[in-house]
């Protein structure tokens, strides 16, 4: 994967305005990405699929009913299409004619998602 300088955009409010709450934008370097898992982990039968980061500190965060050290970006995506998600990111990363700074992978505000099977941008963990 061609990681250098790469980064994804998420950001996941409904209105402009709105940005400036508390983890509602984040620029992911995809060298801390650690990996993506599909469904909802209370509920796998949800259509979501989760990208695993490293945090850039080493604080731990309580998220539900777990403790991780890990950051987490959950998106909503279309029924039984995760693999499909996942082609399309890693392609969409590691093309030869990427030559953007940064990937606009899902941004609920102008609707713009890398994947057309992604719908929005469930929730992002992160500190």
């Amino acid at each position: 994967m061609n990681t250098k300088n790469t980064y994804w955009h998420f950001r996941n409010v409904a209105a402009l305005e709105d940005e400036e709450s508390a983890q509602s934008s984040v620029m992911l370097d995809i060298s801390r990405i650690k990996g993506m898992t599909m469904g909802e982990i209370l509920d796998p039968s949800i259509s979501r699929m989760t990208i695993h980061f490293e945090k850039s500190g080493n604080t731990q965060l309580l998220h539900e009913d777990y403790v991780t050290t890990n950051g987490m970006i959950v998106l909503n995506i279309g029924s039984g299409k995760g693999k499909e998600v996942m082609k399309d990111l890693a392609e969409l990363s590691n093309s030869s004619n990427n030559k953007k700074s940064y990937i606009t992978i899902g941004d609920d505000v102008n609707k713009e998602y890398a994947s057309p099977y992604i719908t929005s941008v469930y929730t992002i963990i992160n500190t």
